[in-house]
């Protein structure tokens, strides 16, 4: 007995994934409902994916040569809503665990590269630090040399201040010395 090809849309799916549940479950199922379960439209062993050359030759009114079951993108869409939501829990949970697996590794590759980014700043950081330093050193020691003249020359100065000074100093004791004695020999004329 050949049951009418029926379309293959969301219901279709939907029917024949509630039916594969029902085998699943043990039940048995009548003629009709195994007929369509085993799909005899399709032999054993063909893929159910027809490839379409891509080729200059490929004419929109070639279509006909090609298959006339093929769906079209919004029952395509349907179908895997279907799927999907007849899917268990568990499976549905265990792709999640699997992509949160993958989003896991690349958080893990991104932490990785962050680290290794961070590793090259501090290293910049620490080079330009010590090669501050060192220039901090050689300008402080350009500077304490600087300073160190300075104290050389204020203490000629000073030295030739003291000097000046008492050789000034020495200059009115004898004057004052001088005084003094023409004093005493006028003192010693009048008496």
């Amino acid at each position: 007995m050949h049951y009418p090809k029926r379309a293959r849309n969301a219901a279709w799916f939907k029917e024949k994934a509630m039916l594969t549940k029902v085998l699943e479950a043990r039940t048995i199922l009548d003629e009709e409902r195994l007929t369509f379960l085993a799909d005899r439209g399709i032999p054993n062993g063909q893929a159910t994916q027809t490839t379409i050359p891509n080729n200059a030759s490929f004419q929109t009114e070639d279509l006909d040569a090609y298959d006339s079951d093929c769906d079209d993108v919004s029952n395509t869409k349907s179908v895997l809503m279907a799927n999907v939501s007849n899917y268990d829990s568990d499976v549905i949970s265990e792709e999640a665990i699997q992509d949160t697996n993958f989003h896991a590794q690349q958080d893990s590759i991104i932490l990785s590269v962050i680290e290794q980014i961070s590793e090259q700043m501090i290293n910049h950081v620490n080079y330009w630090e010590k090669a501050n330093q060192e220039k901090k050193n050689e300008s402080v020691t350009v500077e304490l040399e600087r300073y160190k003249e300075r104290v050389k020359n204020f203490k000629q100065r000073l030295n030739i201040d003291l000097s000046t000074r008492e050789k000034m100093i020495d200059s009115q004791m004898d004057d004052m010395i001088k005084d003094k004695f023409t004093l005493k020999q006028q003192i010693d004329l009048l008496e």
